[in-house]
């Protein structure tokens, strides 16, 4: 049997391209939310201009709205990497220590659900986003030190959507 009489293949194929026109790559494809949009456009113009990562963003809203697709718009607008996770998939300090220390610069970190980080993350999470840096503290000839660990600039973003929670994350 040849390659094209196949119905299932390994490589992807010229009918499998409608699957990346489901969500928009751009704000110009992102329909409804005008003044949401309208803010972004300023907002990313205005860290394109100044070669700088993005401020840091808080989407709000119930599920499906779009938070997560505004978040992978805002990196591509920025034609930057996205790494996306989720607040309960950070148990620990050294896991967002492990994600930072791997993207680069002024990519977009998206914490979906953020209002689900610990309290420990959260404090951590305040300083990485002021000091672009995560303290630790380890042990040392019985005496305790810290160090802090420097990463790349980078874009926070985070979405929460519980009514009647109010996030203490300000990512």
């Amino acid at each position: 049997m040849e390659q094209e009489d196949r119905i299932i293949a390994g490589g992807e194929q010229d009918q499998d391209v409608w699957q990346y026109s489901l969500r928009p790559r751009r704000l110009d494809e992102y329909i409804g939310q005008t003044k949401a949009k309208d803010n972004l456009k300023v907002f990313i113009k205005a860290a394109m201009d100044r070669k700088e990562a993005l401020d840091h963003v808080l989407l709000y809203g119930p599920p499906g709205l779009g938070k997560t697709t505004l978040a992978n718009i805002i990196a591509n607008e920025l034609n930057v990497n996205i790494r996306v996770t989720s607040g309960p998939a950070i148990e620990r300090q050294g896991d967002l220590a492990a994600i930072l220390t791997n993207l680069g610069d002024n990519d977009v970190l998206f914490i979906d659900e953020i209002h689900r980080l610990s309290k420990t993350v959260e404090e951590i999470l305040y300083s990485a986003m002021e000091d672009y840096a995560v303290g630790y503290y380890y042990w040392q000839r019985s005496c305790c030190q810290k160090r802090a660990t420097g990463f790349a600039k980078v874009h926070f973003g985070g979405s929460y959507y519980q009514d009647g929670i109010h996030c203490s994350t300000t990512a």
